[in-house]
C-alpha cells in the first residue's frame, strides 16, 4: 500500500493522485498483492500516454488503468469495472450494469471536499461508505 505523499511516487501524484491511488489500492485488494512504487509511476505515465489519464490528469478511463495495475500482479487476467457512480439521491448504475437486475459492487471510491488548493480528494470506501483506504497520510 503506497500513500500519496511517498517521496519517491512521482510529483503529479503526490499532488492530485489520490483517485488513481484508490484504483492501485484496489488492484492490491484483489490481487493480495503490493505493488512497487516504481510501477505505481511507470503505469501513470504509460496511462497518460494511451490517454486513459488527460493532459490535465484527469482520469479518463480507470477500467483500463486497472488493467494496466493487474499485468503487473499475480492475477495479470484481473477485470475490475466501473458499473456507476454515487449521487445525492443514491446509486445510479449504467444501463449495462442494469442488465442483469444483480448489481454487486465491492467498492465505493468516495469524492470528498477539502479545503486544499484542489478542492477534493478521493477514498476508497466499501459499498456501505465505511472507509477502506485513504492515500493521504497526515503524519
Amino acid at each position: 500500500m503506497t500513500l500519496q505523499n511517498n517521496k519517491e511516487l512521482l510529483p503529479v501524484i503526490q499532488k492530485i493522485g489520490c483517485l488513481y491511488l484508490c484504483l492501485v489500492r484496489m488492484v492490491e485488494l484483489e490481487t493480495n498483492t503490493d505493488i512497487s512504487t516504481t510501477d505505481i509511476n511507470s503505469i501513470w505515465l504509460e496511462a497518460k500516454e494511451k490517454n486513459y489519464v488527460s493532459d490535465k490528469n484527469d482520469i479518463v478511463d480507470p477500467d483500463r488503468i486497472i488493467r494496466l495495475l493487474a499485468a503487473e500482479t499475480t492475477n495479470p487476467e484481473l477485470r475490475l469495472a466501473q458499473v456507476g457512480i454515487l449521487t445525492p439521491k443514491g446509486p445510479t448504475f449504467w444501463l449495462w450494469a442494469k442488465r442483469g437486475n444483480n448489481i454487486n459492487y465491492i467498492y465505493c471510491i468516495e469524492k470528498v471536499k477539502t479545503s486544499g488548493p484542489v478542492g477534493t480528494h478521493f477514498r476508497l470506501c466499501n459499498m456501505d461508505r465505511e472507509l477502506i483506504f485513504d492515500s493521504y497520510s497526515f503524519k
